[in-house]
């Protein structure tokens, strides 16, 4: 074998090693990628992250069967999702379209607000964006 022969060997070696290198990293990202925007989704599950939030500021008018406010029971994941006497509450995957939103992002003088005024002061900023990106991510 020439010594041109033997470098033209070196180069596409060197070359294929590149290329397995570069593609290896590419998948080591997209890994990476698709595992943490799993981590997000197991983060915000219902019992956990919502749940809390609805015991405290919702229950006090939505939980009994019979007097339920607009007939609207909160005490299961189905039954916010459900909603009331109004339709559904919360369309999984679409915040912007869900009433439960609306609601609770609503100004203090609207009478539809919730938690409505008299019940005390609206949901804390940070459970409001825990709320938008759980129904964003599928209200799971």
């Amino acid at each position: 074998m020439s010594s041109s022969q033997a470098r033209t060997r070196r180069q596409l070696c060197s070359n294929n090693f590149w290329r397995i290198v570069v593609a290896s990293a590419a998948v080591l990202v997209m890994t990476y990628a698709c595992h943490a925007s799993g981590d997000q989704k197991e983060r915000l599950a219902y019992e956990a992250d919502i749940r809390p939030i609805i015991e405290q500021r919702c229950l006090r008018c939505h939980k009994s069967r019979l007097f339920a406010q607009g007939g609207y029971r909160m005490t299961s994941l189905q039954s916010v999702i459900e909603g009331g006497r109004s339709g559904a509450a919360v369309i999984p995957g679409d915040p912007e379209k869900s009433a439960l939103v609306d609601r609770i992002t609503r100004k203090a003088s609207d009478p539809l607000r919730m938690p409505p005024i008299d019940d005390g002061a609206r949901l804390a900023e940070a459970d409001i964006k825990r709320i938008v990106e759980w129904i964003r991510l599928g209200a799971e």
